[in-house]
């Protein structure tokens, strides 16, 4: 079996649509979907609901986006007025009630039987998401990184793989992990490392990539047996398990246009300006405007979001856009 792995659409229909036909071309025969459907491109909400809903052999999970929806279910949306969220705002308003149910009846977690071992599906690790942070597996430190010094994805690998090795607190908790498939996204850049025994993917982000390098992100997985370990720049052989990353191309310059026509673009225009600038770069502004806003608000003495919306402008006003406010 062949499975064709999805993270991270945010909302981005023209993405989904080739990285499914890509992944339908390459022989895929089971779809699984590791989180975060809507965000930022309200407008497409349903479509991107409905397209996963209507596949008959599919694997979903929520993301922490999902577990929003959730959260504002019992919240008085007289009270959803802040600059700051308007993206989560008018993505809820857009879905409609059966793709909201679907999408807040989604389970965190999965497992998926293979004859190659157990796969596992979750959002995120925390093995790669913790604190400190190894920059190796953040898009802001990607997008540093590859200002400083352009690498290709195979250098990104044996980097990523060495600042691992380099967290024995890291490695200690995977080897307390079942042996097995482990899937995850969150962190929009796409990767995959093998462990003694576990292998980790990333698809990376199929709607909203942060690897510098526009297009729809996925990746496929094969159980072929064996043991050869190839871990060339885009896949190769990982403990029995073939694993092929995929950028499957789209028009960007057509998702950015309807992005600046759209209604959304008109509600929230520095929002659509800061998507509109991932998508045509494949590099993380979302990350750094939500920092940059959170700093703001403290510099004037708020602490917590939803900032006011006189600290949302004041962060609009003073945003660099080549400042990563780490």
């Amino acid at each position: 079996m062949k499975y064709a792995i999805f993270s991270d659409i945010h909302g981005n229909l023209p993405a989904l649509e080739a990285a499914l036909a890509d992944a339908k071309e390459h022989g895929a025969g089971m779809f699984l979907f590791l989180g975060d459907y809507y965000m930022h491109y309200p407008f497409w909400v349903n479509e991107v609901v409905e397209t996963i809903r209507g596949l008959s052999d599919a694997v979903v999970i929520g993301g922490n986006n999902e577990g929003y929806l959730t959260s504002m279910r019992a919240e008085d949306q007289s009270a959803w007025t802040y600059a700051q969220f308007m993206p989560v705002y008018s993505s809820y308003r857009a879905l409609k009630q059966e793709n909201l149910d679907y999408l807040t009846s989604l389970p965190a977690r999965n497992t998926v039987y293979d004859a190659g071992g157990d796969i596992y599906l979750s959002h995120l690790m925390d093995v790669f998401y913790r604190t400190p942070k190894i920059e190796a597996f953040h898009s802001s430190g990607f997008r540093k990184k590859m200002e400083n010094e352009k690498f290709s994805h195979g250098e990104y690998l044996a980097y990523a793989r060495e600042a691992l090795l380099g967290r024995p607190e890291a490695l200690a908790e995977m080897r307390e992990l079942p042996e097995g498939v482990y899937l995850f996204g969150h962190n929009h850049i796409q990767f995959h490392i093998e462990m003694e025994g576990r292998l980790f993917v990333n698809p990376g982000s199929c709607g909203a990539a942060c690897d510098c390098n526009p297009g729809a992100s996925y990746t496929i997985i094969e159980y072929i047996g064996g043991a050869e370990d190839d871990s060339g720049a885009g896949g190769g052989v990982q403990s029995g398990w073939r694993v092929l990353e995929r950028k499957a191309a789209y028009d960007v310059d057509y998702t950015a246009d309807i992005l600046r026509k759209s209604t959304f673009a008109a509600e929230a225009p520095m929002w659509a300006e800061v998507i509109g600038r991932m998508l045509l770069t494949g590099a993380d502004y979302f990350g750094p405007f939500v920092r940059h806003i959170t700093q703001t608000g403290r510099r004037l003495g708020y602490q917590a979001a939803p900032m006011p919306d006189e600290v949302f402008a004041r962060a609009v006003d003073t945003w660099d856009p080549d400042e990563l406010y780490m």
